[in-house]
């Protein structure tokens, strides 16, 4: 009886019936059971999605919280390190600065460059016009 119960469950639980059996399943209960499968995972996709705001407003905190932090770190340091965190972070950023100042530079180079091999191509392969 139990056993019996079991089978029952199952069946019931299976979305779109017993293949095994000789009769294979309607398209119409297959097309609406797919319907259906998209309806859920459309609700469950709407609700765990925050909306673009709501992501962009806790990134935003999360950048405060994360200023405040360590602005709360260097507050407790000494003048010594507070002098030795200063000298860190102006390094840092002038080396950024430089990282970007190269880019730049290369990229400037690289304009140039391909200027001149392109009058050098079009000065020695193009057909010359003779009058």
């Amino acid at each position: 009886m139990a056993q019996n119960n079991s089978q029952q469950d199952y069946n019931q639980s299976k979305p779109l019936g017993n293949f095994n059996e000789a009769k294979a399943p309607n398209k119409f209960d297959v097309q609406q059971r797919l319907e259906e499968l998209e309806a859920q995972v459309y609700q469950t996709t709407k609700e765990t999605t925050p909306p673009y705001a709501e992501t962009e407003s806790s990134f935003l905190q999360k950048i405060t919280n994360g200023m405040n932090v360590f602005r709360n770190w260097f507050n407790k340091l000494p003048q010594a390190g507070k002098l030795i965190v200063g000298i860190v972070v102006v390094l840092m950023g002038f080396s950024i600065l430089n990282l970007f100042v190269r880019l730049i530079a290369n990229l400037i180079t690289l304009a140039i460059l391909s200027l001149i091999l392109y009058g050098l191509y079009k000065y020695l392969f193009s057909p010359s016009q003779t009058k």
